[in-house]
């Protein structure tokens, strides 16, 4: 398993091995590449990740000792299957296409960060192609690739401060250069974690109060949303209360049939560090039947 991770006071990218307990940091101080941000591909496990502005595969061998727990050995080959382009820096986490052909990344001129660029890459030759384009300073970010249909990629103008900045936004790798809204976002309306899911749909979380948030589920061909997992919201109610009954992140299972939501429900800060504290439960799709 791999995440990435600031607990060392800069972002790293951390292999897990749930069999040993093992943690491993893929960037300690003295290497001489620095990775950032990865994706396991889903069928044949190798890792796709960002470093010193390249986009790198590795093909991970770990072998135990017979009957335990214990690594023997550890193999990674190393493939760099792009460069970013000349004059232009990697500024987002990267994502593959639902056929394990692709990768997408955001590029940016280093002298002109308002400059940014979608790219697609094809995983075996290397050669890219920028998908989409803008010229603005609201941040884009959270580009993913639709994990079922290889020509969709999502990405989000994250601005949640800043007045009419529309949130969600689909691209269709067939026509390049467009981009169209999703979800009919309202004045004032949070909408942030976002993720694909089955049949061209989308879950995200928001509300309309302080800490209010429930999840949502917007099909982006007839753009209706349903909200499958309830938050809730009182007048007088503590952030710290209200948050027990709020939902802040969802991820639908392949089969289309369960989702899985996440409640923080405690929140500290100790020795300059935000520790959260949650729990996470499965919902059956039956029980999806509020439009919103």
């Amino acid at each position: 398993m791999f995440f990435t991770s600031d607990r060392n006071g800069k972002t790293e990218l951390f292999g897990y091995i749930p069999k040993t307990g093992e943690l491993i940091c893929c960037s300690p101080e003295k290497k001489e590449k620095n990775y950032w941000f990865g994706v396991v591909d889903y069928k044949s496990h190798e890792v796709y990740m960002t470093g010193n502005n390249s986009l790198i595969v590795w093909d991970i061998a770990i072998n135990f000792i017979k009957d335990s727990t214990k690594v023997e050995s550890v193999t990674v080959k190393e493939r760099i299957i792009s460069v970013a382009p000349q004059g232009k820096k990697i500024s987002s986490a990267l994502t593959q296409s639902g056929d394990c052909k692709y990768l997408a990344v955001a590029v940016a001129p280093n002298n002109r960060p308002f400059d940014k660029e979608i790219l697609s890459v094809d995983i075996l030759s290397g050669k890219s192609k920028v998908i989409y384009a803008m010229s603005d300073s609201i941040p884009l970010t959270h580009i993913q690739f639709s994990k079922y249909n290889p020509y969709l990629l999502r990405f989000a103008h994250d601005g949640p401060k800043l007045p009419g900045v529309h949130r969600m936004w689909v691209v269709d790798t067939r026509i390049a250069g467009q981009a169209f809204k999703v979800h009919l976002q309202e004045t004032g309306e949070l909408v942030t974690h976002e993720d694909w899911w089955v049949n061209d749909q989308l879950t995200f979380c928001g509300g309309y109060k302080p800490e209010e948030s429930h999840v949502k589920l917007v099909n982006i061909h007839d753009q209706k949303t349903r909200i499958i997992g309830t938050g809730a919201w009182w007048e007088g109610g503590k952030p710290s209360e209200i948050a027990k009954y709020n939902w802040w992140h969802a991820s639908g299972a392949r089969d289309g049939n369960w989702v899985a939501l996440l409640c923080i429900f405690h929140c500290s800060m100790e020795r300059g560090t935000m520790w959260l504290a949650g729990f996470c439960i499965i919902m059956h799709t039956f029980a999806f039947d509020y439009l919103t």
